[in-house]
């Protein structure tokens, strides 16, 4: 479903949903002038929201780097059901910069069905050089998950080859996410409390650049990583670039008894695991 929304300025809404029943829902603001977008502002899995805001931001040569949603689609968004199985699961973005830049996003949610609080998402990006001289490009994430609503306990770090890899858990619930295609140069964890956060610099007037800090923090973390292009001339070999980004949010397993545990411990923590689900069950 696409929908414009009236009172707000180019904001084009898209909602996506996959599992067997439906288990997640995924809502994105594909179009908006502002420095500071929400993109991807919704991602809930059995009904339990987690996302507070993903996008992205693009720089040529050394001018400030803008939002994606900011300029105008090279043609109109499309939503497809993959599956087949009645709903919209994925959303085709291609936008064009007036220099001469296309950018293709493509969304594609996967659930788990009913019950497994598990879903995913496969974001595929491509990069094009449409003019006839080589292009210098940096291209930008930003991510910023509240667990179940509430960052107060979230813990967050990057990690591997390249800091591709993120891991961003709550005491319930654990979003992990790889790169593959083409690594980042630069990646940042932060702390979300109004000094010096990754957002408010996306959107300032000057360039920006990441200090490569992998965590671990703890509370209201994002992140974001940068890439380095240098696209050839239209036509060429290298005009274009293309890599794929995986989220994937799980609940996490119940804690392990440790080994040698009296047996009124194990009765006990049996007999509190049997209250709590009599409790789910009311």
């Amino acid at each position: 479903m696409l929908v414009l929304l009236p009172g707000v300025a180019r904001s084009l809404q898209a909602t996506l949903e996959d599992g067997s029943p439906v288990n997640t829902k995924m809502r994105i603001e594909t179009v908006t002038p502002s420095p500071y977008p929400y993109g991807v502002y919704y991602w809930d899995v059995e009904g339990i929201e987690h996302l507070q805001r993903q996008w992205f931001w693009y720089r040529i040569g050394s001018s400030p780097e803008s939002n994606v949603a900011s300029v105008p689609h090279f043609s109109a968004p499309v939503m497809n059901d993959t599956t087949g199985e009645g709903y919209d699961d994925q959303l085709v973005a291609v936008y064009q910069d007036p220099i001469g830049l296309r950018i293709r996003v493509i969304l594609t949610l996967r659930g788990n069905g009913a019950g497994s609080h598990e879903a995913w998402v496969t974001e595929s990006i491509k990069l094009q050089n449409l003019t006839s001289s080589p292009m210098n490009l940096a291209f930008f994430q930003y991510t910023d998950f509240n667990l179940n609503s509430n960052p107060a306990d979230d813990q967050l770090e990057l990690f591997g080859p390249s800091l591709a890899n993120a891991r961003h858990e709550d005491s319930m619930t654990v979003v992990t996410q790889k790169i593959t295609g083409h690594l980042p140069v630069e990646a940042e964890v932060d702390v979300v409390d109004g000094i010096g956060d990754i957002l408010a610099r996306m959107g300032d007037a000057n360039p920006s650049s990441l200090s490569n800090t992998a965590g671990p923090v703890g509370g209201d973390g994002s992140y974001a990583y940068r890439w380095n292009f240098s696209l050839g001339s239209s036509g060429s070999p290298s005009d274009s670039v293309d890599f794929d980004i995986e989220k994937r949010i799980e609940s996490l397993p119940p804690p392990v008894l440790p080994v040698g545990s009296s047996f009124l411990y194990v009765l006990g923590a049996l007999g509190l695991g049997g209250a709590a689900r009599y409790t789910l069950r009311r």
